[in-house]
């Protein structure tokens, strides 16, 4: 018998490879190993939509008739603070603001701010753009609509734009209701 480096009996190459278990338990690990890549690129990725969402701030609107006319109340439900928070107003084809632009610098976590009626201006869609840049993506979204709306615009701690839409059919004591919100780049 000659020495060989690596011996290998010949009766392993007799039978088909198919035959043989070495070959299916390969193959075996080898669809495990894809299954698992697989579903783990599937959970990053589910894990990156679940922290995404955590950061985001999320603003709520309530609206409420009173003595002095109509006031909304924002609040900030979400554990991040919401910076350069605008409330916007749609009536017809009319945008409305408040007369001084911003609601506040920030809107902290679990605080309300009220705002009357009254302390809002009419605005064209141009000035609207330069008042609140990066927001031509959600102007013309909401030109697509029919009804009237209340819209809050506020950025997160990372300076992404968001947007929380409200129906205006009827004002009620409590919560409006909630139709739309995400980011201003995702539309």
């Amino acid at each position: 018998m000659e020495k060989y480096l690596f011996y290998i009996p010949y009766n392993n190459f007799s039978q088909p490879f198919y035959e043989n278990w070495s070959f299916w338990l390969s193959v075996i690990s080898l669809v495990f190993l894809c299954l698992t890549i697989t579903e783990t690129i599937l959970l990053r990725r589910e894990a990156q939509k679940q922290n995404k969402l955590n950061k985001q701030p999320c603003l709520a609107l309530r609206s409420s008739i009173n003595a002095d006319g109509i006031s909304y109340i924002i609040f900030n439900e979400s554990s991040n603070i919401a910076f350069n928070t605008f409330l916007l107003l749609r009536a017809g084809t009319r945008f409305k603001i408040l007369k001084d632009g911003y609601i506040i610098g920030a809107m902290p976590i679990n605080k309300e701010r009220i705002i009357i009626h009254d302390d809002f201006i009419d605005i064209d869609k141009n000035n609207l753009l330069k008042k609140i840049p990066n927001i031509e993506k959600l102007i013309k979204y909401l030109e697509t609509k029919n009804e009237d709306y209340q819209c809050i615009i506020y950025e997160d701690i990372f300076g992404n734009k968001l947007y929380s839409l409200f129906f205006v059919g009827s004002i009620t004591l409590g919560y409006d209701i909630f139709f739309k919100a995400g980011y201003i780049s995702d539309i």
